[in-house]
């Protein structure tokens, strides 16, 4: 074997080194970016809920009708309000309630805000007397500042907040 096929050979081992190299950095980059994308997300990520208080002492420990919560819908001047406990702004919201066993003549209310800001609250015409006297879904969905989307679901029955659940929505 002589020089020149041996460089042609330590050559292509090289070359297929650097390949390989070039392929790791392009994949170790593109973690770096999906991360970096996450934790700007994360710093961002709004939380929409409807405004609580706290339940009669008495009826939260013994679950008056049956209801176990410590918390019920605060609704100043008889409305309720959604609030921004996230840590960002919540664009494009959309609410829906649903009644468990609705009367034919209950309203389903729903609507839809522009935005709702970080550590802000926002009325929405929902009386709280509608919601008064039986077991509600509402589901909330919005955008934050990056275009994610996010959902909020809350069960309410007869006033008292049972259960709050909060995903990204895909």
């Amino acid at each position: 074997m002589n020089c020149t096929n041996w460089l042609q050979y330590a050559n292509f081992v090289v070359q297929c080194l650097l390949f390989l190299s070039l392929i790791w950095y392009a994949l170790e980059t593109r973690r770096i970016r999906k991360t970096s994308q996450e934790q700007v997300e994360t710093s961002q990520k709004p939380c929409l809920t409807l405004s609580a208080q706290s339940r009669q002492f008495e009826n939260a420990v013994l679950e008056m009708d049956g209801v176990h919560g410590a918390q019920i819908v605060h609704a100043p001047e008889g409305m309720l309000h959604l609030i921004n406990v996230g840590l960002g702004p919540a664009f494009n919201v959309v609410y829906e309630f649903t009644a468990a066993n609705p009367p034919a003549n209950i309203a389903r209310p729903n609507g839809y805000l522009v935005h709702i800001l970080l550590r802000e609250s926002a009325t929405i015409p929902v009386a709280r007397q509608l919601i008064r006297g039986n077991k509600w879904s509402v589901k909330l969905q919005y955008d934050s500042l990056t275009g994610r989307r996010y959902e909020t679901r809350i069960v309410i029955d007869d006033l008292v907040l049972t259960t709050v659940s909060h995903r990204t929505r895909v």
